[in-house]
C-alpha cells in the first residue's frame, strides 16, 4: 500500500501532525509512505520516511511576496501532488491541507485518478475567507463529499463535518492526535525564573505557540487583571501577528492599561525546539483559552501532555470534549475574561491542593501508534471497496 501525504505549509501544528503520523505509518507492515512538501519543510532533515520536496514554497520574509506565493501555490501545489501521485502509482493521497479555493480547477484529476482521496479535516470550516467565503465554503463542502474518507479529532468535529458537508456517517472517522515530544531541559525551575526575571514564589501560566486572534489572548490578559489574590505570572511565548489585537503592540498596550507590567511577559518570537522544554518546566499550567468558535484540536494541548502540564481550556468544542474526558485540567464556562478568571481560580485551587492529574490515561488513548492503526484500517477498507 503506497500513501502520498500532501503537506502545503512548511511547518506549524499541521506540519508536525503530518510528520508524526507519517513516521508512525512508515513503521506499519506493508505501508509505504511519502510526503509531498516544499523544500523548506521543517521536518525534512529529521524524517525517517521518504519525502518529495518539489511543492512550490509559500514562505517569504516580505509580506506582500508571501501573499502572492500563497495564492500561486493554491493552483500549483495540488496539481504537482496529483502528478506525483500518478507518477508514483500511489494507492491513496492523504491531504493534510485542502486547497478549497482552487478545488474546481483540479477536481477532475483528483476524482478520476487511480488513487483514493482522504483528508484530515483539522478545521472543518474556515474561520477566514481567502477571497470569497461563499465560493470557498461551497467547494470545501464539495471536496468533503468527493473524498473517500475524512479524519477528525472529536465527536463534535465529526457532527459538524457531517452537517457542513451533508455527509453520511461512513465517510468520517475519529482519530487521536498523539503528543508532541520535545527535548527535556536540565535546568531547574529557580534558575529559569531568574533568567526571565520571574519572582520565585509566583505560579506561572504559559500561553505557548503562534499568537493568532482565535487564541483569545486579550481576554486571557483581561482575566489576569480581574484576579486580585494569588494572581499568577503569565508568559505569552510565540510569534505574534503583525497587526490587530494579537500583535505585540496591541497586547503590550493592553498589559500597560491594566497595570500588569509585573505580571505578564510577552515574547514575540518563534520558540526554537531546544527551548520549548524550558517554558514547560517553568509552567504550572498551560493556557488554551481559545475563542469558542475554534473547532480544531490544538497541537499545544499535546505538547502540554508530553510535559505533564495541566491545562486551562475554554469550551472550544474539540478542546472541551477532550479535556472533559480526562483529568488533565479545567474547562472554563465561556471564553470571556470573567469565565477565564473563574476557571483560572479553580485550577489554581486544584494545584494548591495538590490535585492528581491523569496524564498517562490521556497519553495511552492519544498515541501516534493508535492513530496509525486506525488510519491504516480506513485505507484498507476504502481500497477493498474498489478492488
Amino acid at each position: 500500500m503506497k500513501i502520498l501525504f500532501y503537506q502545503f505549509f512548511p511547518g506549524g501544528g499541521i506540519g508536525r501532525y503530518t510528520h508524526e503520523l507519517a513516521t508512525a505509518l512508515h513503521q506499519e507492515p506493508g505501508v509505504e509512505v511519502e510526503v509531498a512538501c516544499s523544500p523548506d519543510f521543517h521536518h525534512r532533515d529529521s524524517s525517517s520516511y521518504p519525502i518529495w520536496p518539489r511543492l512550490f514554497a509559500v514562505g517569504h520574509r516580505i509580506s506582500w511576496v508571501r501573499r502572492i506565493r500563497f495564492l500561486l501555490a493554491q493552483w500549483i501545489n495540488p496539481l504537482c501532488c496529483l502528478w506525483r501521485a500518478k507518477q508514483s502509482e500511489v494507492d491513496v493521497i492523504h491531504f493534510s491541507n485542502i486547497n478549497h479555493l482552487t478545488y474546481p480547477f483540479w477536481r477532475l484529476w483528483a476524482c478520476y485518478g487511480s488513487f483514493r482521496i482522504v483528508a484530515t479535516a483539522h478545521d472543518v470550516r474556515r474561520a477566514k475567507a481567502i477571497l470569497n467565503r461563499a465560493w470557498e465554503e461551497y467547494w470545501l463542502a464539495q471536496f468533503y463529499r468527493d473524498a473517500d474518507a475524512l479524519f477528525v479529532h472529536s465527536t463534535l468535529q465529526r457532527r459538524d463535518l457531517m452537517s457542513f458537508g451533508r455527509l453520511g456517517e461512513q465517510t468520517s472517522h475519529i482519530v487521536p492526535m498523539g503528543d508532541f515530544a520535545f527535548p527535556e531541559t536540565g535546568a531547574n525551575v529557580d534558575s529559569l525564573k531568574r533568567k526571565l526575571k520571574i519572582p520565585s514564589n509566583r505560579t506561572v501560566g504559559l500561553c505557548f505557540g503562534m499568537v493568532r486572534d482565535d487564541k483569545n489572548v486579550p481576554e486571557l490578559i483581561r482575566a489576569l487583571g480581574l484576579l486580585k489574590n494569588r494572581r499568577p505570572f503569565l508568559i505569552v511565548a510565540g510569534k505574534m501577528t503583525e497587526s490587530g489585537p494579537s500583535s505585540r503592540e496591541s497586547l503590550q498596550g493592553l498589559v500597560e492599561r491594566l497595570g500588569l507590567g509585573d505580571d505578564v511577559l510577552l515574547l514575540d518570537s518563534f520558540i526554537e525546539t531546544e527551548e520549548v522544554g524550558e517554558f514547560y518546566q517553568l509552567a504550572d499550567f498551560a493556557c488554551l483559552t481559545y475563542r469558542t468558535d475554534f473547532t480544531s484540536q490544538s497541537g499545544v494541548l499535546n505538547v502540554a501532555m508530553h510535559f505533564a502540564c495541566p491545562v486551562l481550556a475554554t469550551p472550544a468544542p474539540t478542546l472541551a470534549e477532550t479535556v472533559a474526558q480526562y483529568e488533565i485540567g479545567t474547562v472554563c464556562d465561556d471564553d470571556t475574561a470573567e469565565a477565564i478568571c473563574l476557571g483560572m481560580t479553580k485550577l489554581i485551587d486544584a494545584l494548591d491542593g495538590e490535585a492528581l492529574f491523569d496524564f498517562e490515561a490521556y497519553r495511552r488513548a492519544h498515541s501516534w501508534k493508535e492513530n496509525a492503526r486506525l488510519t491504516v484500517s480506513v485505507y484498507r477498507r476504502i481500497l477493498a471497496e474498489v478492488s
